[in-house]
């Protein structure tokens, strides 16, 4: 019985073993199952490790690039400064060129305006000293003239004296006895005739001769005589104007047209005219209406601009003004300003300025004709 006790305790306790067994294989189970668990999440964990390592790998990698991409970035800024300052550079130095050529621009046409001025100078001067050697010629024939004349008075001057003794041998004859009258008195007409004759020839050449040297005294090298038995009154009249024109031998007068009641306008030989007709402001001579007319003009002329006074008698005045723009084109213009009762005329030609000497000719023959 003890046996069949103690077997049936074993077998209990090999029961309970077993059941223990059971529940450790369980267990067991469960922690291998755990364990595989663990290692299967441990190799995920290592694959994620090393996908991690690799995208780690790829960040630095992509962080190096990036900070390379970022020097060349900072190199690449660095470089557009560089080229925006030359280019900054560039443009001033372009621009300064360009202001450097429209200055050489500018220089080249002031000089040929300079050029030009000087050749209109040159031709003033050239025309000047012509003027002046036909004065100075003038002169010189006029004082041969006058010494002429002074001989022909010095001769007529002797014959007067003869004369003069002539008559007092008459007057001698004539306190004879009357028996000796008759013969004397038939003699006599014919001699006071002979006296007359000297006395009116010494008076005109007396007053001829004095003509002379008036004549003489007023031709200044600059100044042509005046002709003052030619003036005539009264120019606000178109007919007057045109008369004035005929009458001073320009020539080819047409286009004669009244613009504005105190203004007309012509052409003749290429030149155009025009006469400005302007009432006396109180207090204003022919020298200020002229100043003010120049300044006009100087204000008008889009260049540089000359003017050089000219001399004419009989109360006139005159000058001559020349524009050159900087392109090196100009004009000339020639004028005489005169005096008409309480009105005041300028009478210009205005052409180009390499045909100046037309502008003069026709301002003496007008300056010549008033």
């Amino acid at each position: 019985m003890q046996k069949v006790e103690a077997a049936d305790a074993k077998l209990s306790a090999l029961t309970v073993k077993e059941k223990l067994l059971k529940e450790k294989e369980a267990r067991l189970l469960k922690e291998k199952q755990k364990i595989d668990s663990a290692e299967s999440k441990i190799v995920e964990a290592r694959v994620k490790e090393q996908e991690m390592r690799l995208r780690e790998d790829k960040l630095k990698a992509e962080e190096q690039k990036i900070v390379q991409a970022e020097a060349k970035l900072a190199q690449a800024r660095a470089a557009e400064q560089r080229i925006a300052a030359q280019q900054k550079t560039l443009d001033d130095k372009q621009v300064l060129l360009q202001q450097a050529q429209e200055k050489l621009a500018q220089a080249a046409m002031r000089e040929q305006a300079v050029q030009a001025k000087e050749a209109v100078l040159k031709a003033q001067e050239l025309e000047l000293a012509s003027k002046v050697r036909i004065k100075e010629q003038a002169v010189q024939e006029k004082e041969v003239a006058l010494k002429a004349q002074e001989q022909s008075i010095a001769a007529q001057a002797r014959q007067l004296e003869q004369a003069k003794t002539q008559l007092s041998r008459e007057r001698v004859v004539a306190r004879a006895p009357v028996s000796a009258l008759a013969p004397v008195q038939y003699q006599q007409q014919p001699t006071q005739n002979s006296l007359n004759a000297p006395v009116n020839s010494y008076s005109a050449m007396r007053q001829s001769a004095m003509s002379g040297r008036q004549a003489v005294s007023n031709i200044s090298p600059s100044a042509a005589p005046s002709n003052t038995a030619r003036q005539s009154s009264g120019f606000l009249a178109g007919n007057n104007i045109q008369r004035l024109l005929n009458g001073s031998g320009i020539g080819n007068i047409s286009s004669l047209s009244q613009q504005s009641p105190n203004l007309y306008v012509w052409q003749a030989n290429g030149l155009n005219g025009r006469a400005e007709i302007s009432p006396q402001v109180s207090g204003q001579n022919i020298s200020q209406y002229a100043q003010s007319f120049i300044a006009r003009e100087k204000q008008n002329c889009r260049g540089d601009f000359a003017s050089l006074p000219a001399s004419l008698s009989g109360g006139k005045a005159g000058d001559e003004i020349a524009c050159v723009s900087p392109n090196g084109a100009g004009k000339a213009m020639s004028i005489v300003f005169v005096q008409k009762g309480s009105d005041l005329m300028a009478i210009s030609h205005e052409t180009a300025a390499d045909n100046m000497d037309a502008a003069i000719d026709a301002r003496d023959k007008v300056a010549s004709f008033l």
